[in-house]
């Protein structure tokens, strides 16, 4: 009776626990015109028509902006713009994604419609792997407080409810984890963490901890594991070494390089970044945890609180962690952590609740019943206290978030702004875009014929260097009711075409120069 209250139990959590972060992220992009954070969607959203439109002829579009990445500029502010635009546009470093989006998008007209519907699909797929996990990795009981708890909760910085490219790696992820734990097929379990990389860079930091689970979770002896999953390891070792050791690779996987920083300053700027102040209560707090589960892990697993994978997977993750805080991307700070600690989150309250069942089962039985009861009482209060502030605290971040990422950016989507662009400009004429979204719209819309410039990517000496070739042609710009960010030029002139807050203005000769106050603003 009591196992099938658990079953129930269970079934209610999982349910629970898809359905928040499914009901959060449809409720976001079905309130919106554009998708979330629409500069990176429509990022993601240009490789598919990039790929369409160029990959069998050399589109001009693209050819100028290879151009305008591989000019020299002195700014530190430009460098990293290209920078951006550079992974954004020409590197290939997350192709699956890519390809599935390409995929679904066979069966709509509409770019945006599809990366919305495919980002729903993809919180419902994430959601029931990490769900799967946590069942295999925990008691029954354990599992289902732990998906009740997280239900709410809005992750830092790279929650389930943010559906991009090294989320979407971790649910492929869960899925060669849960098959790893289960000593399936190692072929198999190569077949989808190789899915996982080829979906984003972490990908392959997630295949260290399914590297570990099928070489120490396996029946047989170590040095006879190690060799069936040779092949893993290096598929593994070479995806992580190759584009270190390889330059400027056209399909790279590469993860982000830190700068010339001290390593040991780089962990512990990380450290208090993550953690809070090295030495605040929530630090102290942190880290005794983390470090209370390296401790403890293998004696729980000798007492059958948690099974082999779950000592494995534990290990593993908290390899990551380690590893992340050695990881400085200049402007992003705790770029890698931000991602691990999506999964180092269940891990952290799973051990919370082991602890106290751990505390409970101690109790002596020589304990008259009312002593026992208040023991437990004393531990189970505490526990409950702190699960109920959290759930209560994510809740409300839960709403808030919710509105906030419905507002952020939401602005009117013009595809026929693109289209006039495409009918009524030549492909002899130059194109300037001083807008982000636009600019990433444009790519994911337009027929990538013209050449266009992002003006944030150039210096003003660049620019003058490009549009001196256009004199005598036609010279148009963009700018945006929602972007008032002053261009390079002064515009005096009517707009030639106005669209849903998007101005299409034509540039005279007079016009073309350069305004002595203008400022790079990324």
């Amino acid at each position: 009776m009591i196992e099938k209250h658990k079953n129930y139990f269970f079934i209610s959590s999982v349910a629970i626990f898809i359905f928040s972060k499914f009901l959060f992220v449809s409720t976001v992009e079905l309130s919106r015109k554009l998708p979330t954070e629409a500069d990176d969607a429509y990022m993601y959203t240009s490789r598919v028509n990039i790929l369409n439109k160029c990959a069998k002829n050399a589109c001009n579009s693209i050819e100028g902006i290879k151009s305008d990445i591989n000019s020299r500029s002195n700014s530190e502010e430009i460098a990293f713009r290209k920078a951006v635009d550079r992974a954004g546009v020409l590197v290939v470093y997350k192709p699956l994604y890519t390809l599935l989006l390409k995929a679904l998008n066979t069966f709509s007209s509409d770019i945006t419609k599809t990366y919305k519907v495919f980002r729903i699909l993809s919180v419902i797929f994430i959601s029931s792997a990490i769900a799967y996990l946590i069942y295999l990795l925990f008691p029954k009981f354990i599992a289902s407080c732990l998906l009740i708890i997280t239900s709410p909760a809005i992750f830092k910085a790279q929650g389930i409810h943010i559906m991009v490219p090294s989320n979407l790696a971790l649910g492929i992820s869960a899925v060669s984890w849960a098959l790893a734990i289960k000593r399936k097929s190692i072929i198999l379990i190569i077949i989808i963490s190789a899915l996982s990389m080829l979906c984003h860079p972490m990908g392959k930091l997630y295949s260290l901890v399914t590297i570990m689970l099928t070489v120490f979770n396996s029946e047989e002896k170590l040095l006879k594991s190690l060799l069936r999953n040779s092949l893993f390891i290096l598929i593994t070792a070479a995806a992580l070494l190759i584009p270190i050791l390889v330059k400027d690779v056209p399909l790279s996987f590469s993860l982000p390089t830190a700068d010339n920083k001290d390593i040991f300053t780089i962990f512990l700027n990380n450290l208090s970044m993550a953690f809070g102040k090295l030495n605040s209560a929530s630090s102290i707090l942190q880290c005794s945890l983390t470090l209370l589960i390296v401790l403890t892990a293998n004696y729980f697993h000798k007492k059958n609180l948690i099974t082999r994978p779950s000592l494995l997977f534990s290990y593993g993750i908290i390899l990551l962690v380690f590893l992340s805080l050695f990881h400085n991307l200049p402007r992003y700070p705790l770029e890698l952590f931000n991602r691990v600690e999506l999964i180092f989150r269940f891990l952290k309250y799973a051990w919370i609740l082991l602890l106290a069942q751990f505390i409970i089962s101690y109790i002596p039985r020589t304990f008259s019943k009312p002593l026992e009861n208040t023991i437990k009482g004393i531990v189970i209060s505490p526990v409950l206290v702190y699960f109920s502030i959290l759930m209560i605290t994510d809740t409300k971040t839960y709403f808030l978030s919710m509105n906030k990422r419905i507002d952020r950016h939401n602005y009117q989507q013009s595809t026929e702004f693109i289209k006039h662009i495409d009918n009524h400009l030549l492909q002899t004429d130059l194109y300037l875009i001083n807008d982000e979204i636009l600019f990433y719209m444009y790519l994911s819309y337009g027929n990538l014929d013209k050449r266009i410039v992002f003006l944030k990517m150039l210096s003003p000496e660049n620019l003058k260097e490009i549009t001196n070739k256009y004199i005598g042609k036609n010279v148009y710009i963009t700018q945006t009711s929602y972007n008032t960010k002053t261009t390079p030029y002064t515009i005096e002139s009517k707009p030639v075409f106005e669209s849903n807050g998007y101005r299409l203005y034509k540039l005279s000769k007079d016009q073309l120069v350069i305004k002595k106050s203008t400022k790079v603003n990324i």
